[in-house]
């Protein structure tokens, strides 16, 4: 297991950037179509999911079917100078945020935002994970402060990956949060971690 956090970081990001344009795309179909299937995303009215960089898996078709099927959905703004990420109501309008990312064009009205509590099922980039459903980003920590403060009563967490991003163990800090699941091309692990979700959070696609 690397113990070192930055350099797992940047061997998995030059493991993601070596796939094809094409091969992106054709695995996050394949990821988004298993999305689809799941049986917390099917009972899911409000969810959070995020606008793609630096090559991750890309989420639109699942947003494009979200928005089809009458779900409210949400993205992230990030506010740097605070630290801070809220989730804000699509409403077709975008607008480049911090580092280029796209984000929902946003007037910074409270009533636009969903409360974490709100959301039933919430997407998740990442850098890596690993079989006990720990999560590497990128370090800034802004998913870990908007997860915070409320143990037990969270979203179902669902981390959206390629299988090579895969690794033993990803190295665990105090604060760091496990994900109800990963999406890969390969299917769906479950980390057993659904109880409060009424076995919603499974599925029979799930890797070997």
């Amino acid at each position: 297991m690397y113990q070192d956090k930055k350099v797992l970081r940047r061997l998995l990001r030059e493991r993601r950037q070596a796939l094809s344009s094409q091969e992106r795309t054709r695995l996050s179909t394949a990821i988004c179509r298993i999305c689809l299937e799941l049986p917390s995303y099917v009972c899911a009215r409000s969810i959070g999911i995020y606008s793609p960089t630096d090559h991750e898996v890309d989420p639109a078709i699942l947003m494009g079917h979200a928005m089809g099927v009458g779900k409210r959905v949400a993205l992230p703004v990030t506010q740097p100078d605070q630290r801070r990420m809220d989730f804000v109501v699509w409403r077709g309008a975008w607008e480049v945020g911090p580092w280029g990312i796209l984000q929902p064009k946003w007037s910074g009205r409270a009533e636009d935002t969903i409360a974490l509590l709100e959301l039933d099922v919430l997407f998740v980039p990442l850098v890596g994970f690993d079989r006990l459903g720990y999560r590497l980003g990128y370090g800034g920590g802004y998913f870990d402060r908007f997860l915070a403060g409320t143990p037990g009563d969270r979203p179902c967490l669902i981390g959206l990956a390629y299988g090579c991003q895969e690794v033993d163990g990803v190295p665990v800090e105090p604060h760091d949060l496990r994900l109800h699941q990963v999406v890969t091309e390969d299917g769906v692990l479950s980390m057993g971690l659904e109880a409060g979700w009424d076995g919603l959070c499974q599925s029979s696609t799930k890797i070997s």
